[in-house]
């Protein structure tokens, strides 16, 4: 994965980079095992202004982001909902 740096200089991050942000922030604050893959599930909530939802695998979900590509503005949240890291004008990709 590329530094958070590198993610805001580009202006583009991946679901993968998600995904790890997500699992490394899950595994250092409430523990668990990192040799777990989890799975990244994507919602598309047209219903309340074309946002994007995220959620980490797991039972509860290990993590959440959300995605508003109208005004390119993602946000990250631990499983409890609480924000841990935000980005301003990102453009989720597929790849790097």
């Amino acid at each position: 994965m590329r530094p958070i740096y590198k993610i805001q200089e580009s202006g583009k991050i991946t679901k993968d980079e998600i995904k790890e942000l997500l699992t490394k922030y899950y595994t250092k604050k409430f523990g668990g095992s990192v040799d777990v893959e989890r799975e990244l599930y994507e919602y598309d909530i047209k219903a309340v202004g074309l946002c994007k939802i995220y959620a980490l695998a797991g039972t509860p979900p290990k993590g959440y982001a959300m995605y508003i590509p109208e005004i390119k503005f993602l946000r990250l949240l631990n499983p409890r909902g609480k924000s841990f890291k935000e980005f301003e004008g990102i453009i989720i990709t597929e790849t790097k």
